[in-house]
């Protein structure tokens, strides 16, 4: 085989294979549940605990080229650091979470789960290059709070071309919940029964994946799973979309976006 022909050889493969140019570097957004459901216990460590330990394990495991934005929600949502390089700045917005961690229990951020709303926020932290966007999702449970729907916010995504990858933290059985009892904290057992259906049907609606981690020993192996989603991410949409969202809907939904976040970065 002469040197033309393995040449020629060696560019259609490059060309039939996806690949990331400088111009389409990951940009992620990491959207944390900070209901007071999140404070739930199973085997001693707590839900948000584990979806901060989640976090900083992404962090590491990403691609150096990757941007890593952070929000976080309940009844309502914070304002959003927008993507940026640098596994220093994602473990410094752990820790400022981390520091908010009882934000809902205390009244400073509403309480409750507006998940879809926190989910339109969000996408439009992103930068305007073409590069592979994604949201990650962590949370505890199901929405109780949003105003809009699970199959508007879907169409948004699919318009948007923005993939959205789901992890869910419950236990299989019974949640360990603190309470405080006179002058001393209690741990109440409490059923486990959230309902991850909508959330899991918008993953797949915009070829992201839903992961279950019930508990800590579970983190590396989603972590893993989270990290190959968001490497397929230079490949555009395929799923068939649910519906089409006008202008007038698209406006619509702009005007949804609130004006007024809690200050968490």
């Amino acid at each position: 085989m002469n040197k033309k022909m393995i040449k020629t050889i060696a560019v259609l493969i490059a060309i039939g294979l996806p690949q990331l140019s400088r111009a389409q570097v990951p940009e992620v957004m990491v959207v944390v549940d900070m209901s007071t459901s999140t404070l739930g216990e199973y085997q001693g460590t707590s839900f948000q605990e584990m979806e901060f330990l989640f976090a900083e394990q992404l962090a590491n495991s990403l691609d150096h080229s990757a941007k890593c934005g952070f929000s976080a929600f309940a009844g309502q949502w914070s304002n959003a650091c927008p993507p940026a390089s640098g596994q220093i700045q994602a473990k410094g917005m752990i820790s400022l979470l981390r520091a908010e961690k009882d934000c809902a229990k205390t009244g400073r951020m509403e309480d409750g789960t507006a998940i879809y709303s926190a989910l339109l926020h969000v996408s439009t932290a992103f930068g305007e290059q073409a590069s592979p966007r994604s949201i990650l999702l962590l949370t505890d449970g199901s929405d109780n709070r949003s105003s809009i729907s699970a199959s508007l916010i879907t169409q948004w995504m699919q318009d948007k071309k923005i993939r959205v990858d789901v992890v869910g933290f419950s236990s299989l059985d019974h949640v360990d919940f603190p309470m405080m009892i006179g002058d001393s904290v209690k741990y109440i057992k409490m059923p486990s029964n959230q309902d991850y259906q909508e959330v899991t049907r918008i993953a797949e609606a915009t070829n992201g994946v839903f992961v279950r981690v019930t508990q800590k020993g579970d983190i590396a192996t989603a972590v893993r799973q989270i990290v190959e989603s968001i490497r397929r991410g230079a490949i555009p949409i395929t799923t068939p979309p649910t519906g089409y969202i006008d202008e007038r809907m698209k406006g619509w939904l702009k005007d949804r976006i609130a004006k007024e976040e809690i200050e968490l970065f």
